[in-house]
């Protein structure tokens, strides 16, 4: 199916839908040599395309939003084609992830964590060989929710958390054995998971406390809390994705106060002899954005950029290992952005929003002017004006 309601300006190109959006993933288009493929030129242009999964919908059939997904494709920048679409779904479809080795997605929907088979060469999902199991329990089961989903590197565990407050280690490929149970006993929220990139940490994201477990013994190995004097302004965690592996861990943590500003921080681990972690060091903080909030942040493929989404529409991106703001577009979309992902490549970050539209925006570095630093050019620039006109008058 080819796209009929895109747009394309100033490096970024616009996917109108019929739903607001709330999840998106990116997958590898790369594949090992093929007969299909017939000649380079094929195959470079294979690579060109990007392969996106959105997902979103109305919730409850009440609304008369339908409930999607949909694989779309992303070639040389533009949104050329809808490979596949699922509608009809019974819950809103969020936190949706890519399978380890890309052959399925998970899907959070309700209180249920739905697997979609998904076909590399076709592009293709396939509805009628998903299946579905609950992996959220609280009490309330009118509010019970799955809020986080993440797959660890080495394929062994999926993890889930949600409002009953628990994290559970399933295993990906039987979810009907009984899943390893992580309890952090504050009964918050889950809202974030991300496992190191070895696989033998996984840190929580509460919106009160940020829990980093050794996987291998099922342990708290550190975690820290929002004190109450941050509580009662209004300061919560948002996100944590961990960077680098070896003998040093990086983690990255997002908070905000909310419609004030939000943080991301970066602590250092090194992890002993023993596999335990030391205790971190702060080695930067940074203000993302002002007067808005974080609402979504991703690492890229190659964990070498940190992409976010914020309350206001904005879009902006930060390098290792500084937290050097390489870009920042504000009003990327009209409304909220429920979350970021970037392709495969690197070349794009891709963003979705409750305003019912997918963005792709290039990755380029764009010059960002503080309002002090322009006030010492603005001086600067009629210092040189005053100096010129004296050794003219001289």
């Amino acid at each position: 199916m080819v796209l009929g309601d895109s747009s394309q300006l100033l490096g970024k190109s616009r996917f109108q839908w019929d739903i607001p959006l709330y999840t998106v993933a990116t997958c590898s288009n790369s594949r090992k040599e093929n007969k299909e493929l017939k000649n380079e030129k094929e195959s470079l242009a294979r690579e060109e395309k990007q392969i996106v999964v959105i997902g979103g919908g109305g919730g409850s059939s009440k609304t008369g939003i339908l409930n999607k997904i949909a694989v779309l494709e992303l070639y040389n920048g533009v949104w050329s084609q809808v490979h596949s679409q699922i509608d009809t779904l019974p819950d809103t479809i969020k936190c949706l992830i890519l399978e380890s080795g890309g052959r399925g997605f998970n899907c959070a929907m309700g209180n249920v964590s739905l697997r979609v088979p998904f076909d590399l060469d076709s592009f293709q999902l396939n509805l009628d060989n998903s299946r579905k199991f609950q992996a959220d329990f609280a009490e309330d089961q009118s509010t019970s929710e799955l809020r986080a989903q993440a797959f660890s590197p080495d394929g062994k565990w999926l993890s889930t958390g949600g409002v009953d407050g628990l994290v559970r280690l399933w295993n990906p490929t039987n979810h009907s054995k009984p899943p390893i149970v992580l309890d952090q006993k504050s009964k918050e929220e889950v809202i974030d998971l991300c496992f190191s990139l070895d696989s033998r940490f996984l840190v929580v994201t509460t919106p009160l406390e940020v829990i980093v477990w050794d996987v291998e013994h099922s342990t708290i190995s550190w975690k820290t809390s929002i004190d109450k004097k941050e509580s009662s302004q209004g300061i919560r965690y948002r996100n944590s994705k961990f960077v680098g592996t070896g003998s040093v861990i990086t983690l990255f943590i997002a908070k905000n106060q909310v419609t004030k500003k939000g943080w991301i921080r970066k602590l250092e681990f090194r992890v002993l002899e023993n596999g335990t972690l030391s205790s971190p060091k702060l080695t930067r903080e940074i203000i993302a954005c002002k007067k808005e909030h974080i609402n979504a942040m991703t690492l890229d493929h190659q964990r070498q950029m940190i992409g976010v989404g914020t309350s206001e529409g904005t879009v902006s991106i930060f390098t290792f290992p500084k937290l050097k703001t390489m870009m920042e577009m504000k009003k990327t979309h009209n409304y909220f952005i429920s979350a970021v992902a970037f392709t495969a490549d690197g070349k794009h970050i891709i963003s979705v929003s409750g305003d019912y539209s997918c963005m792709a925006t290039a990755v380029r570095e764009t010059l960002i002017v503080s309002y002090s630093a322009l006030v010492v050019l603005l001086a600067l620039f009629f210092l040189f004006i005053a100096l010129y006109a004296f050794l003219l008058i001289k």
